[in-house]
Formats: structure tokens, C-alpha cells, sequence
């Protein structure tokens, strides 16, 4: 899913690619039996990529609703937090960002789920010891506890641009 919605991102058509989105969003939010399956079906990293995916048309809100349909799951089992890599942590922070930047309910939606991401961030710091460059910046924001954790990774991997991020907080 998330491969082909990436893909489609890149066909030069907008309106024929966007459309096709569109058909693979709705297998998302459909109830029929086997469209239940591959939702039920996507682990932690079809999920993280899918979302990003469908995030990258942030204008289209009927992506949106297949977007929200993966991010109801995020937090519970299979896909608790912890399932997920953080740089997959970090994909899903940045499409939740993007897909809740409008005015209805969908900010909310995105405040909900990452205030999910926040509170295991800050129950596992450790996390961050293994996270990098721009996922690392991303996450952090969401767990201001974790400041000296930020500060020595941003120092320890020698990333100017963490560093510097870290710096202006």
C-alpha cells in the first residue's frame, strides 16, 4: 500500500495519480471482509509508511479519512508504541503533523495521537539513544523531559543540525 500510494506521489498526472490514491485510501475505510483483513494485516512499518504516504497529499481530505482509519489503531495492540522503530515513530510524527494542520477535527485527531507518541517517549527515553538526524529533532519536540538525553546525543553523534535545534529551545 504505502509503496504504491509513494509512487503514484511521483507520476506526473496529478489528477489521475490522486485519483488512484484515492481507490487505495478507500480499501482503508471500507468494511468489506477482505479490505478489514489488510488493515488488520499492516504491521508497525506498513502502517508508519502508509501514513506518511497518504500524508504527502495533505490538499486531498479524502485521503485524510483513511489516514485517520490507520491512526485509531496506533497505541493499541498489535501496534503499540513500543512496536515501532523510531525512526517509524518519527514518520508518523511528521504525517500527523502535516494531516492536522486544518481547521476541523482533524488537529485534534493528530494532538490526541501524538500526545500518545509523547507519553511513551517519555516512559522509555532510551528510545532517543537510538535514533538520528531529523527523526531524532521530530521526536524530541514531543518529550520535553528528555533535554539532557537531546543534548548529549545531538553532541555524541555530532549532528550540527540537532545541535543546533536543541540550541534554540
Amino acid at each position: 500500500m504505502a509503496n504504491a500510494l509513494n509512487a503514484l506521489f511521483e507520476v506526473a498526472d496529478a489528477d489521475e495519480a490522486s485519483a488512484a490514491a484515492l481507490a487505495l485510501a478507500d480499501r482503508l475505510i471500507s468494511e468489506a471482509e477482505g479490505d478489514a483483513r489488510l488493515r488488520q494485516s499492516m504491521g508497525a512499518r506498513a502502517v508508519a509508511s502508509t501514513l506518511h504516504a497518504l500524508s504527502r497529499w495533505p490538499q486531498e481530505s479524502g485521503l485524510h479519512e483513511g489516514a485517520w482509519c490507520l491512526a485509531a489503531r496506533l497505541g493499541w495492540a498489535p501496534l503499540e508504541w513500543s512496536a515501532f522503530e523510531f525512526s517509524q515513530t518519527g514518520q508518523i510524527a511528521n504525517a500527523l503533523a502535516r494531516l492536522g494542520r486544518d481547521e476541523d477535527g482533524n488537529a485534534v485527531l493528530a494532538r490526541d495521537v501524538l500526545m500518545g507518541v509523547a507519553v511513551h517517549l517519555e516512559l522509555y527515553p532510551e528510545r532517543f539513544d537510538s535514533a538520528e538526524g531529523r527523526t531524532w529533532v521530530c521526536c524530541s519536540r514531543l518529550s520535553p523531559s528528555c533535554d539532557a538525553r537531546r543534548a548529549a546525543a545531538a553532541r555524541n553523534a555530532g549532528a550540527g543540525a540537532c545541535h543546533d535545534a536543541v540550541s534554540r529551545r
